[in-house]
């Protein structure tokens, strides 16, 4: 039987948002994006199953800011915006993170 991997579990607990480091190393969004590659390389490599968890993430962040496209991605997007502050980009990941799940 396959195990389906929820990282949006672990994006959404407790324990992750108030102790990213322990996570990440440091509480930046680019070591939340290098973490976040390494988990679908494992879901590629090992053929894990998956819930989507950012499906259309992209789109929704740059929607969020007003962007007119989402190719540069999430987390250069949300650097941009925060006018390079890692921390701050990472908090603003878990806002918009939080309104994407809610919209469904």
């Amino acid at each position: 039987m396959n195990k389906i991997l929820r990282i949006n579990e672990l994006l959404e607990s407790k324990d992750f948002r108030a102790k990213p480091g322990m996570y990440l190393r440091e509480k930046k969004i680019s070591l939340l994006d290098a973490f976040l590659a390494g988990v679908y390389y494992s879901i590629d490599t090992y053929g894990v199953d998956e819930e989507i968890f950012l499906d259309g993430f992209h789109d929704f962040v740059a929607e969020h800011y007003r962007w007119k496209e989402s190719t540069a991605g999430w987390k250069n997007i949300l650097l941009k915006e925060c006018k390079g502050d890692e921390e701050k980009a990472l908090d603003e990941f878990f806002k918009l993170y939080d309104a994407y799940k809610k919209k469904g």
